[in-house]
């Protein structure tokens, strides 16, 4: 249940701090979330990288976002392909 409301409050939080001190401590519990054992907590992720893309530029998204998506479009749960796929439409 808390690693729930992580994954939902992470992309709102990544709006509210600067970006290079978002990246050092925020991105590593990001990438914990992302490879939870429960697929729901992987699901609320997507959500919280779809605003962090928002926020940060072109380059800290290279960096950071689009490794932890080439990771979670692999992931073994239905529910979490879809939601990418649903939310990074061409």
């Amino acid at each position: 249940m808390i690693r729930r409301s992580i994954a939902i409050g992470l992309g709102k939080l990544s709006q509210k701090m600067k970006s290079d001190s978002f990246i050092q401590d925020m991105i590593p519990i990001l990438k914990l979330l992302s490879n939870d054992d429960q697929d729901s907590v992987r699901v609320l992720c997507i959500d919280s990288i779809v605003l962090m893309s928002k926020v940060f530029t072109k380059e800290l998204n290279k960096a950071n976002i689009i490794p932890i998506l080439i990771l979670m479009i692999r992931d073994k749960a239905w529910k979490v392909r879809i939601k990418i796929s649903n939310n990074y439409t061409a």
